[in-house]
């Protein structure tokens, strides 16, 4: 009743998650797993190739350093996209994208939706992050996670992902969901209980998705969920400084940076004050942070 998705370059973890996946489901499933070790192939490719061939009208996008600890997850999904309205389904996500690049948590805290336990390298343990200030069900977000992206088959086939403009392993899934959310609500469901064992690598390449994700939906951005039409200056800020951080870390172009400290000056002056100038002025002064 569900096909599962998974690019996989990591056997250990594969075979941990396929067992995972057979204790926890509880409904019959079929799983499609692309070994990805020695191809080039972009996730989008990955993934559009492997839901073509997927048999079931359930499609679940997912990666493979995770753990369910929600039994019969499959049903709970089945139930949440029987609702025609909702098109995607995640397990974590925010209700607010900025115009602004970078990912889905570049904004304030309150537009957080998530049920989560992750794992973080500069912390010893595992953090459990549960956001539900409503305390819903199911929130509708902007963007979701990409660690599970579920939906019908007939969504995927309306908005396959786009394996031109994001040919890599980033953006991916904030662009599909800016796509399935100009007509289907995107929703993160409260209801399953997902550890994920690894964080985000913030490299040039998950920059330059960042901008392309821009770039392709800067007519819809920001987009508001629970103010629609609306920006929200503070998550404006939050993703602006933090992309200009993402570029100094990743000693990026020198006007790039330049051009991200002035935005941060000159339009939230209030926010910023002179924060970041020191670091600037090195960097493009000596070409060195410290």
């Amino acid at each position: 009743m569900i096909s599962i998705i998974i690019c996989s370059v990591n056997p250990g973890y594969l075979k941990a998650v396929s067992e995972n996946i057979k204790t926890t489901i509880g409904l019959p499933y079929e799983l499609l797993v692309t070994d990805n070790r020695n191809s080039n192939k972009g996730i989008c490719k990955v993934y559009n190739e492997a839901a073509a061939k997927a048999k079931n009208d359930m499609l679940c996008f997912l990666h493979e350093d995770v753990c369910f600890h929600t039994m019969n997850w499959g049903q709970l999904l089945i139930t949440i996209l029987s609702d025609k309205s909702v098109g995607l389904v995640g397990i974590s996500g925010s209700g607010y994208k900025s115009a602004y690049p970078g990912s889905w948590t570049a904004c304030r805290k309150d537009y957080y939706r998530v049920n989560t336990i992750q794992h973080f390298k500069h912390l010893k343990g595992d953090v459990q992050t549960k956001c539900n200030p409503f305390d819903e069900t199911e929130s509708e977000v902007a963007v979701i996670d990409g660690v599970l992206m579920a939906g019908r088959k007939k969504i995927w086939q309306e908005h396959p992902f786009d394996e031109v403009m994001f040919a890599g392993f980033h953006g991916y899934d904030l662009d599909w969901s800016l796509s399935v959310g100009t007509n289907c609500k995107v929703v993160v469901t409260h209801r399953i209980l997902l550890e994920h064992f690894s964080e985000g690598s913030y490299t040039k390449e998950w920059i330059a998705s960042c901008f392309a994700v821009q770039r392709k939906w800067k007519h819809c951005l920001p987009k508001n969920i629970l103010d629609p039409g609306k920006t929200d200056r503070v998550s404006d800020y939050i993703a602006c400084s933090s992309m200009l951080q993402h570029l100094l870390k990743t000693k990026s172009s020198k006007l790039l940076i330049a051009n991200y400290y002035l935005q941060s000056l000159v339009f939230f002056f209030k926010e910023n004050r002179f924060r970041f100038t020191r670091v600037v002025t090195r960097y493009l002064l000596f070409n060195h942070l410290n």
